[in-house]
């Protein structure tokens, strides 16, 4: 190991008392490791916290999740993570909250001009001239002892966030985007807050909106069934049904199992355990009421109105030219969709239009007005598509 100051805690009395110790700290570097390529839940191998120069290693194989997640959810700490999308999951569901608040240093750097989407290795020779390995990026998290390397690998990935985080900062100012950083650090945890419901996951499909309302109702109870079940047996999604596969019952329909196992991507293994539950779902779906099947679903307006979509993304890449940064930070493809989206809804009904989360920060003042005059330029030809 090289100097950086380690213990490892294993026993829930050790981490107890290390939580407290360490309670209201002003800065958390924060980093896991886990193990997720055949299970729908990721498996902690190690948790791995930096304090004031001081690595800790957290066993969560060994140590009971309550005897310290009282330090990672203490608000008065700031929580210093690098591409953090995967770690709040996982520690989402260890801790049962999203640890806040937080301070992602991907996402400065992109703020402060570096590289967009940089790893944590380059960033650390980007900032601090370091060259530190990658050996053990696919390493097994889970086995047990841990290797010195493995060690080694883990209490890098933590040690250097906080000295990048006080250059960042400094950087940040000098362009005055720090605000910028802060406000969407806090939607990354708003958006981790957030759990898709069982019954609104087959809206979220590709390609849904090629369904009629009867299509979406087996799609609707193939993908509530799918959830419980691979929660239920712990694989990821694709190992038991891919969406596509989904997608394509959901069209056709089949009234048999010869029919259901002729379509493609059906695994033989997969059919003989599941068919008679997937016919029963594709006639639970053909029970359903007229009045109660689900209402279509929107056709991507960038795809509906590609013209249109090309303009809006035209008046933010010249805002993000002027800027000198990548236009997804000033609106991702996502969030145009869901504006577009919302626009014409408010033509339809009437209403004001209720505008992304996204767009209540700094995205108000430097992006909103032109997107939303361009929106207005183009109101005639999203009125026809409204009408349609």
């Amino acid at each position: 190991m090289s100097d950086i100051q380690t213990r490892y805690i294993d026993t829930d009395t050790a981490a107890e008392q290390y939580a407290k110790q360490q309670l209201g700290s002003k800065i958390i570097a924060v980093d896991t490791e886990f193990e997720r390529s055949r299970t729908f839940y990721a498996i902690p191998g190690l948790i791995q916290l930096a304090i004031e120069g001081q690595v800790a290693f957290i066993d969560p194989v060994a140590v009971s999740i309550d005897t310290y997640d009282s330090l990672l959810c203490d608000k008065r700490s700031l929580k210093l993570l690098h591409a953090c999308g995967e770690d709040l999951e996982l520690l989402k569901r260890m801790c049962g909250e999203v640890p806040e608040p937080l301070f992602d240093t991907q996402v400065a750097a992109t703020y402060a001009g570096l590289r967009p989407q940089i790893g944590y290795q380059g960033l650390v020779m980007e900032m601090l001239g370091i060259d530190i390995p990658k050996h053990q990026t696919r390493s097994d998290w889970l086995r047990r002892p841990l290797s010195a390397d493995q060690l080694e690998y883990a209490a890098l990935d933590v040690h250097y966030l906080e000295e990048m985080y006080e250059g960042l900062v400094e950087r940040l100012k000098k362009v005055n985007r720090l605000e910028w950083v802060r406000e969407d650090c806090q939607l990354l945890v708003q958006n981790a807050k957030k759990e898709l419901l069982p019954e609104e996951y087959y809206r979220h499909v590709g390609n849904a909106w090629q369904l009629n309302p009867r299509q979406l109702a087996v799609l609707d109870e193939l993908c509530q069934w799918r959830e419980t079940e691979v929660r239920r047996i712990d694989i990821p999604r694709s190992f038991l049904f891919s969406d596509a596969l989904l997608l394509d019952i959901a069209k056709l329909q089949p009234q048999s199992k010869t029919k259901l196992a002729s379509i493609s991507g059906f695994k033989p293994g997969v059919v003989r355990k599941y068919a008679e539950v997937v016919l029963d779902k594709i006639a639970d779906a053909d029970k359903t009421p007229k009045d109660e099947l689900p209402s279509l679903v929107q056709e991507p307006l960038s795809k509906s109105i590609p013209s249109v979509a090309k303009k809006l993304k035209a008046v933010i890449r010249v805002i993000a030219e002027k800027h000198k940064l990548p236009p997804e930070v000033f609106c991702r493809k996502k969030v145009l969709e869901s504006l577009m989206l919302r626009y014409v809804e408010s033509i339809g009904s009437g209403d004001d239009i209720q505008l992304p989360i996204e767009f209540d920060g700094w995205r108000s003042e430097f992006v909103l007005e032109p997107l939303m005059t361009a929106l207005d330029e183009n109101r005639k030809d999203l009125q026809r598509f409204a009408i349609k």
